[in-house]
């Protein structure tokens, strides 16, 4: 449905979207974040503050959407090219628009908590957003961490998640809206991948409970004989005892009996 809803977007609005967006915004990232190192107090003027935006400041809605993921020299240059391979990878994969749609909504879903709850907010959770909708698309990609250490995304996007887990966990009131909105983006559009990979992860867990139980059985001697002669009892713990499976009109159904017993009975 969420497809056939943004293809009819797309027919109607697309033509309205600017193609290859990642290069600009990360162009302005590397801009802010040397403006903000040669002027620290930069900072506090592009944050989304609810109530410096009430005093006329508006384009604190837009300019945190520039704040750089980091501000250190070396992990910046590594956040701004990790930020340029996920976006355009996903760009070429959706298509322009959808891909700005994706942005869109964690813009807004940022812009509504940010309002609502009045805390000063950046833009991570968007940036984390893209993250895990990479890790989605491309679980196996493997970022070379800090240009030496390879890792593959999805356990980058883990760690990203315990982040936002933990976020979560230490936040107040509104302030624990602010990520699960501000992700709305990720799970309306991976919703599905998400039931699967429970599920799975479920049906995997009964499995290897199941065959945990099955090796501790075995182990106690729990696993009893399948086989038992229908006239004598013998069971096929005793490895000496032949059976055969009888199907006479006498028996009506399949039935065991040692050799003896099965020329006999």
């Amino acid at each position: 449905m969420l497809n056939r809803w943004l293809a009819t977007l797309e027919r109607r609005y697309g033509r309205y979207t600017l193609p290859n967006v990642t290069y600009p915004l990360v162009f302005s990232m590397a801009v802010v974040f040397v403006l903000i190192v040669t002027n620290p107090g930069l900072l506090q003027w592009l944050v989304l503050d609810r109530d410096a935006v009430l005093r006329g400041q508006v384009w604190r809605l837009f300019t945190f959407l520039l704040i750089p993921p980091s501000f250190h020299p070396v992990f910046i240059v590594f956040g701004l090219l990790f930020l340029h391979t996920m976006g355009t990878a996903l760009e070429a994969s959706w298509g322009t628009f959808r891909y700005q749609f994706y942005l869109g909504l964690g813009w807004l879903g940022a812009l509504i908590v940010a309002l609502v709850s009045g805390v000063p907010t950046t833009n991570a959770m968007l940036l984390a957003s893209v993250t895990f909708a990479f890790a989605t698309m491309f679980p196996d990609f493997t970022v070379r961490l800090f240009f030496v250490l390879p890792v593959p995304v999805k356990y980058i996007a883990i760690v990203t998640a315990l982040g936002v887990l933990a976020m979560i966990g230490t936040s107040q009131g509104y302030e624990r809206l602010y990520p699960v909105v501000a992700l709305a983006n990720y799970l309306l559009f991976f919703w599905v991948e998400l039931v699967d990979l429970v599920r799975g992860y479920t049906r995997r867990a009964g499995r290897a409970q199941k065959f945990g139980k099955f090796r501790s059985d075995v182990r106690q001697g729990s696993i009893r004989a399948k086989r038992v002669c229908a006239a004598c009892g013998v069971t096929d713990e005793d490895p000496s005892v032949d059976f055969r499976v009888c199907t006479c009109a006498k028996c009506k159904s399949p039935t065991d009996y040692c050799l003896e017993h099965a020329r006999n009975h």
